[in-house]
This record gives structure tokens, sequence and C-alpha cells, in this order.
């Protein structure tokens, strides 16, 4: 009689394929959730060249949310979800992948130069192989384009503007983007250092410790990045190229901030 057979080890995916499928689920339902923010932000980073004349123009956050809703409709607020989560899904993952990859080779938690160094290139990559969406989803967020669907958008931006067209503001993308990313790892990864011996992972309140980690480090990464991402949301709203270098595009920043105050 024939020994019995080992029972056969159930499959278990590996921290590639675990962090492109957390990625991706994670991006979707970031994505749907905040969306209305992303396409406020437009409105309000898209109002204005910074020409002094257009300042007094600006209209704050509220203002803009209720134009959106009264004069248009509720669902304007979800407009561009569709190249948004064509950007947004693989851009997780494949950032997420990223930055495994880079920091593998570390025991424990990386320190401050890999983890800056490993969220810095893999969000570079992305931002670079992602650019088309990003653009289209600018302007599908903005009230200065209209597109009938994903394909006609980039089918209309390449007959019209070129390959150029597809990547414009790819400059101030990855200025904003890659060192935002670099920043955000290296401060969530710092902040969990201070993680309470005495909190175990499978601990409700830990899950409280990881957000409170990872909205520190989203809000000083986002205050030391904004600039780049208004340069990055006006460059895509125009088929000139106006910013026509990474140089260019931080003297326009610096040119932002000198010319125009902050909108409520």
């Amino acid at each position: 009689m024939d020994p019995p057979s080992p029972p056969s080890k159930a499959y278990e995916p590996g921290p590639v394929v675990q962090a492109l499928i957390s990625g991706s689920v994670s991006g979707t339902l970031s994505t749907f959730l905040l969306q209305p923010l992303d396409v406020i932000k437009t409105r309000l980073q898209s109002q204005c060249d910074g020409n002094k004349s257009s300042l007094g123009k600006r209209i704050g956050v509220v203002k803009i949310t209720r134009n959106i809703i009264v004069e248009e409709k509720v669902t304007t607020l979800w407009r561009g979800l569709t190249p948004t989560l064509w950007r947004t899904v693989p851009g997780v993952s494949l950032y997420f992948s990223g930055v495994h990859l880079l920091t593998a080779s570390s025991e424990g938690s990386p320190g401050f130069l890999q983890a800056a160094s490993a969220g810095f290139v893999s969000r570079a990559c992305v931002a670079f192989l992602l650019a088309p969406f990003t653009v289209v989803k600018t302007r599908y967020e903005s009230t200065s384009f209209h597109y009938d669907s994903l394909r006609q958008a980039l089918s209309h931006i390449f007959r019209t503007e070129g390959l150029k067209g597809l990547w414009s503001g790819t400059n101030a993308t990855v200025v904003r983007d890659a060192p935002y990313s670099g920043l955000y790892f290296m401060f969530y990864t710092q902040a969990k250092a201070f993680k309470p011996t005495e909190l175990s992972e499978t601990d409700a309140a830990y899950i409280l410790f990881q957000l409170g980690c990872g909205g520190v480090a989203g809000v000083i990464a986002t205050l030391v990045t904004q600039p780049a991402d208004i340069v990055k949301t006006r460059m895509q709203l125009t088929s000139q190229a106006t910013f026509t270098s990474v140089v260019h595009s931080i003297y326009q920043m610096s040119r932002i901030l000198s010319t125009e105050q902050p909108v409520r």
C-alpha cells in the first residue's frame, strides 16, 4: 500500500504579489473616497496663472464646492474618476512593489536615507510611466476641457499636441511626486519606530497608531511639495510648453510663492 501523500501546501503569495494586491485594493478605495477633494483641488489651483490682475478673482474651497453642487451636479465631484483609477490603482501597486524591492535588504525598518531613496526612486518611475493618465485626469477635473471618454481624450491629446502633450507637466510631476513619496515614506517609517513596545500588531490601537503615523507624514510631505503640485496642474491644463524644464518649473514655483496668496 502506497504511503499517503503529504497534504498540499496552500499557495502563499510572495511579498511583491502581496504589495501589488494591497496596492490595488487601497488605491481603488482611496480613489472613490477622495476623488471629490481632488476635483476641488484642481479647480482651486487652476483659477489663475499668477498675474496680479486675476488674483482678486479667486474663490475658496467652500465656494468652489458649493458652485459645483449648485451650478453643476453632485456627480461632478467624481469627474475624472476613470483616468484617476487608471493612474492610481496600478500606480500604488507599482509604488508599493518598488519600495519593497528597494528596502528588502534592510533588517527591520529602513534608515532615513534608504527610506527616502526608495520612495523617491519608486515614485519617480511610476510618475513618468503613468503621466498620460495624470494629464487626462487633471483636464477632466477642470472646466477647460470636455472629453467623451478616456480613449477619446488620449487620442485627441496625441493628435493635437503629440507625445509631448501626453507627458506635459512631467517635470513638475516628478519634482512634486518623487520628493513627496520620499519624504512620506521616510517620515512614516521613522514614526513607526516609536511604536510602544506593549502595542501588538493585532491590537485595534495599532491601526490608529499607523493612521497617525501616515497622517503626520502626509501633512509634512504635502507642505513641502505643494508649490510643485500647483505648477503641475497648470502645466497639464495648457497645450503650450510654458514650463520647459525642471529648472524652469522650480522658477515658476518661486514665482507663485512670491505673487500669490493662499485662498481658503
